[in-house]
């Protein structure tokens, strides 16, 4: 008798076969269409609206102005802004004049800070049960055999 023994197929390389496959046919489009449509423009061979250019040796510079020695102003035409007036110094107050009182500074206040006493901690206390008080007086009994 015979019996069909199907294995199982591994979909995950089917599904890597097929977006190799799409992708490989979205590029050739577009490569294809890219062929086709911009294989007659050449770039740079239209000079419709372009600007030449020549190439100089030298730029011609406007030629220095003669400085005088005695001149404050480096530049013939002044400044529009005002002149600043100089500050004056400040005058001395004058003995007959009345003071003006000062307003005393008290010192900032300054809260004590005081901390609060450490919570007690519970203390061990010395409790023997049945059951530990037994084991210690076997575990004396083994040391005492063993000494003598």
């Amino acid at each position: 008798m015979r019996t069909n023994v199907s294995l199982p197929t591994n979909r995950m390389a089917d599904g890597f076969a097929g977006s190799f496959v799409l992708h490989g046919v979205i590029t050739a489009v577009l490569l294809g269409w890219t062929l086709i449509h911009h294989a007659s423009e050449n770039w740079g061979d239209s000079t419709n609206g372009a600007i030449q250019a020549t190439m100089v040796s030298d730029i011609p510079l406007p030629p220095k102005q003669p400085t005088d020695q005695n001149n404050v102003i480096a530049t013939e035409t002044p400044s529009p802004a005002p002149i600043a007036p100089t500050p004056n110094a400040v005058e001395a107050p004058k003995p007959e004049a009345i003071p003006i009182p000062v307003k005393p500074t008290k010192p900032p206040k300054i809260a004590e800070k005081t901390a609060p006493p450490p919570p007690p901690h519970p203390q061990p206390t010395k409790v023997e049960d049945e059951e530990t008080g037994v084991r210690q007086q076997r575990a004396r009994r083994i040391q005492n055999r063993h000494m003598i």
